[in-house]
Parts: structure tokens; C-alpha cells; sequence
């Protein structure tokens, strides 16, 4: 197609083939008629052909004109869906959010998030990904991830820290245990108890806080077994290998046969912190950014 061929020259040809009468269609342009007739006849000109067939008393769509018209209908109305769907990707109503958390952490936060996300902006995909926080503050920095929900200390100039959330402490001990009917329980009636733990390279400062917490309760945790994952951890504390002290959204796993207990007093763990990269944000993103800091907590 000739390049001069732009897109009011298409809107007039549209305006006549609708009208087919130069009068009224220049009316409804808003121009007057003369340079109505010379603008048709120069698309005529860059096209090749006629697409008008003209008489003194009637205008009427040439075979070839009147094919172009339905295809300059489905352009203009395709153009409109276009336009409406990039205001929509402006108001933050469409496009992708990539959103990174670490585990248990996040657990108590992203779901109730991501559902009420969805709800309100059903048309914004939402990429979730669990990543450890190292991780995670990597693809912020490369821009492979927009939001991610990660260990405060992990969070480094680089990146903006909108906001975090506490995660208290919990003690996870077997259904069958002694104090499995309680709710909650000092750090220090266990000390008598097997520990099961996480190796300390997984999460040092989470692994040192309990360490110290333990210490600060008047003794050293007698650790059995290490695993690598929550529910790994909690999966042993419910086959009654041992106790385990653990942010208490891993309840929320759901795994069989364990009760979590509040810790008396409270121990708070590091927080979880929402970051993003520096800098404006896509409008999608800045929503769900939003969206988080209505959260609780």
C-alpha cells in the first residue's frame, strides 16, 4: 500500500461510500465538498483504480471500491478496540505483573492479595513466581521481575522498599502432642524438646534469631533433624520427630497432624517487604502496588 495512503484519507473515502453523495458527506466531515472530491480522486490515484463510478445524478461503489469499504469498516472498528484497549493498559486495567515471593512468608499476604487483584482488574495476567529473596532481588534489579515479596535485609539500595509486614513466630508441634490442645506456649517449656530445623545457610538471620531467642529462654535447641523446606519440616514435626519454631503462616500449608502454637511472649521474625525497582512504574504494576498497600498487617 502507497504510504501517502494515511488514515483521514481512508475516513473520507468511508464517509462517502456511506453517504454516496459528496454533499452530505462532506457535511458530516465538516469540510466543504470541492476539496472533498480532489482528496477521492487522489486516493484513486495512489490506489490505481477507481472506486467510485460517478454520474450526474448518482455516485456508486465501484467492485473494487466497495470491497475497500468493508475492509476500511473492520480497520476502523479494530482501531477503536485498539485505542480502548491501550487507554485500558494507561489506566492500569490491562497488561502482565510479575510478582516474586518467598515461601512461608508471603503466605498470609499474596493469596488474599492476588484474589482481590483479580477481582477488581480482571484484566491484568498475574505471573506468579516463588523465589527465594536473593533471587528475587536480582530480577528486580534486571527487570525480569515488577514486584517482589521478599526478606527486608535482602533489599538493597538499588531496589524501592514500598512497604513490609511482620511475621511473628510460631511454635509447630505434633496433634498427638502434650501441649497440642493449648494455644499457646512459652518458648521455654520446650526446652526439653527434639528440635526439627532448617540448615542455617537456607535463611541465616531467621535461623539465628530462633537461635538467640532460644538462648535469651535458657537453653540451646537440641536439633535432630534438618529439612529444607516447610513442609518438609512441618511433615516431620506431624510424624513426631521432633518441634519445630517457625513464621506462623506455615500453618497455612495445610499439611496433616500438626498445631501451630502462639509463642508468649511474641517473637517477631524479619519482616516481609514488598520492593520494586527504582523509578516510574507500568501502570498494571503500579496498581497491584497499590492494591498491596491497602493490606493488613
Amino acid at each position: 500500500m502507497d504510504q501517502r495512503i494515511d488514515l483521514a484519507l481512508l475516513r473520507q473515502f468511508a464517509a462517502v461510500a456511506d453517504e454516496l453523495h459528496f454533499g452530505r458527506a462532506a457535511a458530516r466531515l465538516g469540510i466543504a465538498q470541492p476539496p472533498l472530491s480532489q482528496r477521492i480522486r487522489r486516493l484513486e490515484e495512489l490506489l490505481g483504480f477507481p472506486v467510485f463510478a460517478r454520474t450526474s445524478r448518482r455516485v456508486e461503489l465501484t467492485p473494487a471500491g466497495a470491497h475497500l469499504h468493508q475492509a476500511v469498516i473492520r480497520l476502523t472498528a479494530d482501531l477503536s478496540r485498539e485505542i480502548d484497549a491501550a487507554a485500558a493498559v494507561a489506566r492500569g486495567e490491562m497488561g502482565e505483573v510479575s510478582v516474586g515471593y518467598v515461601m512461608p512468608g508471603a503466605l498470609a499476604l499474596v493469596p488474599p492479595l492476588v484474589r482481590r487483584f483479580r477481582a477488581a482488574r480482571p484484566g491484568v495476567t498475574l505471573q506468579l513466581r516463588e523465589m527465594s529473596s536473593a533471587p528475587q532481588a536480582q530480577a528486580l534489579r534486571e527487570g525480569s521481575l515488577d514486584v517482589g515479596f521478599l526478606s527486608e535485609p535482602e533489599a538493597g539500595d538499588s531496589l524501592r522498599r514500598w512497604r513490609s509486614w511482620a511475621q511473628p513466630l510460631a511454635a509447630l508441634v505434633g496433634s498427638e502432642h502434650s501441649r497440642a490442645a493449648d494455644r499457646s506456649v512459652a518458648l521455654r517449656d520446650l526446652a526439653q524438646e527434639p528440635f526439627v530445623m532448617f540448615p542455617r545457610a537456607q535463611a541465616p538471620e531467621l535461623h539465628d534469631l530462633i537461635g538467640a531467642a532460644c538462648r535469651a529462654a535458657g537453653f540451646t535447641p537440641r536439633v535432630v533433624q534438618e529439612a529444607q523446606s516447610w513442609q518438609m519440616i512441618a511433615g516431620l514435626v506431624g510424624a513426631g520427630v521432633g518441634v519445630a519454631i517457625v513464621p506462623a503462616s506455615v500453618r497455612r500449608l495445610g499439611v496433616p497432624g500438626v498445631k501451630a502454637l502462639r509463642l508468649q511472649p511474641p517473637i517477631q521474625a524479619n519482616r516481609v517487604a514488598m520492593c520494586t525497582r527504582q523509578g516510574e512504574l507500568p501502570p498494571a504494576v503500579q496498581a497491584f502496588v497499590d492494591e498491596a498497600q491497602k493490606s493488613a498487617g
